[in-house]
């Protein structure tokens, strides 16, 4: 990730820059969520998979490489990679943690199959599911959303209906074409964590662009980053997209393009750096053009605040903002410790402060500038008659971490 993936967000609203305060140091064991297996290996604990782990590879097993190399379309080193995709950063942890909790199996399962209907109480496409994880990286979301929430919610439904016809639920997993060596190695390996019932599959994606690859009109640049041909996903999901700023547009562009415009969702974890910049992305996507015509908006719920961070009141328009009477109150009263000493609050974390952390003060440095956000599409033209419902269901109290 370029530079502004080392901003952090003081209270201000100004920025501070640090060392590289967003990995997880896979070394350091010091992360409440994972456990070293090794240097180049990662765990996360499961919780609907009773006595497993997710075990993700940071890096391609010496093997894997050479058997790479000798193929002459693909290369398994990061060179033309920044190389962000073979590392655990923490928003993807607290969105980890939030899809293990009841809470999230509770709200997202009613949304993701329930609130699907087409109003009479049916599904919109005869059982089948798709969705689609953009910056995949190590694969960590997508693979525990198949796990902790479809997986275990489709048997239950399979086994308790009458009729023959089987769900099928399938969860892209994407990213830069040089990622996918690595991202498919770590699906590979947790097939037997994996729902038998969902099929989870890895592909490279370039944002922004809306021709397939073998298409004779693509560019040279395209064709060496292929990505898969546009299609209507049910849900979109990502991590810490907005750390380059440049790449929003792009992204807002493949987020449209691929999301169906009738029932459509986006779960997103958002590790703030520039808010006011970082905004644009709300912002281009709370009015969308329909691609089937009329307009489409997506309406945006925070479904999970740090502690002492009212999501009503400190959403996405006023996060950061210096001008927000809730973002001062909540900077000025969110304390870090530094170096085991005082804690300061985040509005008077300096750049010297950032780099004498401990791992666990950064840790909660992070996590204080991390939200997950809902985004539900609302056609008005063809309007889902249980919107209102699903509303009700995710303005119920929410975590507090």
């Amino acid at each position: 990730k370029d530079e502004s993936a080392h901003d952090n967000i003081s209270g201000n609203g100004t920025i501070s820059q640090s060392e590289d305060t967003k990995k997880v140091d896979s070394q350091s064991g010091n992360d409440d969520d994972t456990k070293i297996i090794s240097s180049d290996t990662v765990s996360i604990p499961l919780v609907s998979v009773q006595d497993q782990v997710l075990k993700l590879a940071t890096t391609l097993p010496t093997d894997t490489i050479k058997s790479e190399e000798n193929d002459d379309n693909t290369k398994s080193d990061n060179s033309g990679s920044d190389g962000t995709n073979a590392m655990v950063w923490p928003a993807g942890l607290e969105m980890v943690r939030y899809l293990q909790t009841s809470q999230a199996k509770e709200t997202l399962q009613k949304l993701l199959f329930v609130g699907k209907s087409n109003g009479n109480g049916t599904s919109s496409n005869n059982g089948s599911y798709k969705i689609l994880e953009l910056g995949s990286g190590l694969g960590i979301v997508g693979m525990t959303l198949a796990i902790e929430i479809l997986g275990n919610y489709i048997e239950k439904e399979e086994s308790s209906t009458t009729t023959d016809t089987a769900t099928t639920t399938t969860v892209v997993l994407t990213d830069t074409d040089r990622a996918i060596p690595l991202l498919q190695h770590n699906v590979d390996q947790n097939t037997h964590v994996l729902p038998s019932n969902v099929k989870v599959t890895t592909q490279p994606l370039v944002w922004g662009t809306n021709r397939n690859s073998n298409n004779n009109n693509t560019s040279k640049e395209e064709k060496d980053n292929p990505h898969p041909p546009i299609q209507s996903y049910d849900w979109i999901i990502g991590s810490d997209l907005l750390y380059n700023l440049q790449s929003i547009p792009d992204l807002v562009q493949t987020i449209q393009q691929n999301i169906n415009s009738n029932h459509g969702r986006i779960l997103i974890a958002v590790r703030w750096r520039k808010p006011t910049k970082e905004r644009q992305f709300f912002e281009l996507l709370s009015s969308l053009s329909n691609r089937g015509g009329g307009d489409i908006k997506i309406e945006w719920t925070c479904l999970s605040s740090p502690k002492g961070c009212c999501p009503h009141a400190l959403g996405w328009q006023n996060y950061g903002n210096p001008n927000s009477k809730d973002w001062i109150q909540y900077s000025n009263t969110t304390m870090v410790a530094v170096k085991g000493g005082h804690p300061k609050s985040i509005n008077h974390i300096t750049e010297q402060d950032l780099n004498q952390m401990t791992d666990e003060e950064s840790k909660a440095w992070e996590n204080a500038q991390i939200q997950i956000y809902l985004g539900t599409v609302l056609n008005t033209k063809n309007t889902i008659a249980d919107d209102e419902k699903v509303e009700k269901e995710t303005k119920r109290p929410r975590l507090d971490r």
